[in-house]
């Protein structure tokens, strides 16, 4: 059994053709459970006309604390008995197949501690394709997740067993210092278990005026883009990974941090572009990281 999480907020334009598509899905058992995180418009008419019309949804209505805790807490609130847990995002289109393959994917390893991702194809409001996210096969690893974060949550598939580790090192940090949660969840999978990514994709990402974080089209619109992130994250990097250094049970991963830290040259750092390394060196050593 699989329990697909959905954190919500004033998402009455596209959350019921979300809940549409998730109910579509084939060859897989699977319940839903959604947390609103104080939703002020009709979310949660929506959700309750939902959950009245079918029994594999359940909601919890709770205050508003941000995406990032909202997820953790539906991750406190899941279903013990399930063995798979995906993340799901309010405004999206999940093909009929998407937790099949995952789930398949996951299945072919024989490790126990595994986080799934996988490539999204980038739409507008209306569905219509823009484009496929990640041309290039990513490479996840620690010394990429310390600085980058590839992993998108709505693609995220995490086992039971991945999920008790995450719910341990959470309690040892402050949330409110990291940026945001599949990033923490793709760091403790470099740390702790199994990563396999899916270079196909199985969701359709909504793009819209109202994302919370999204992916410009052109290169001038990313450019713009990384220079507004530089200043909005400034400092922020760095506080997520003093609450890193406070999970790591390795060593060298621990001196890997520090380096940054420390602001030195000579780091192991891993990005998937080799200019958005030299870059990200950059950032550290002038102290914008």
């Amino acid at each position: 059994m699989i329990q697909v999480l959905i954190s919500t907020y004033n998402g009455e334009c596209f959350l019921e053709e979300q809940l549409e598509s998730l109910l579509k899905q084939k060859k897989v058992d699977f319940k839903i459970l959604i947390r609103d995180d104080g939703s002020t418009d009709r979310t949660k008419d929506i959700i309750e006309k939902y959950s009245k019309k079918y029994n594999n949804i359940e909601y919890i209505f709770g205050k508003n604390v941000g995406v990032i805790e909202s997820f953790f807490e539906l991750l406190k609130s899941s279903d013990e008995n399930c063995d798979f847990f995906a993340f799901c995002d309010q405004d999206d289109y999940w093909e009929d197949m998407k937790l099949y393959k995952g789930i398949n994917e996951i299945k072919k390893v024989t490790e126990k501690e595994v986080l799934y991702f996988s490539n999204l194809k980038i739409v507008d409001k209306r569905l219509n394709l823009i484009g496929i996210k990640y041309k290039n096969i990513l490479k996840p690893s620690f010394e990429n997740a310390i600085v980058e974060n590839i992993v998108t949550g709505c693609t995220m598939i995490i086992t039971k067993e991945m999920k008790f580790i995450i719910m341990e090192n959470i309690k040892k940090i402050n949330l409110n210092k990291i940026l945001m949660h599949d990033w923490l969840i793709y760091i403790l999978a470099t740390i702790y278990g199994k990563i396999i990514y899916d270079p196909n994709s199985y969701i359709k990402y909504r793009q819209h005026e109202n994302n919370v974080v999204g992916m410009k089209k052109n290169r001038f619109s990313l450019l713009m883009n990384r220079i507004q992130n530089l200043k909005k994250y400034k400092g922020k990097r760095k506080e997520q990974l003093i609450e890193i250094k406070k999970i790591l049970d390795s060593k060298n991963k621990l001196k890997e941090v520090e380096n940054i830290l420390d602001k030195k040259w000579k780091i192991k750092i891993e990005r998937q572009n080799k200019i958005d390394k030299i870059l990200t060196k950059i950032i550290i050593k002038i102290g914008w990281f």
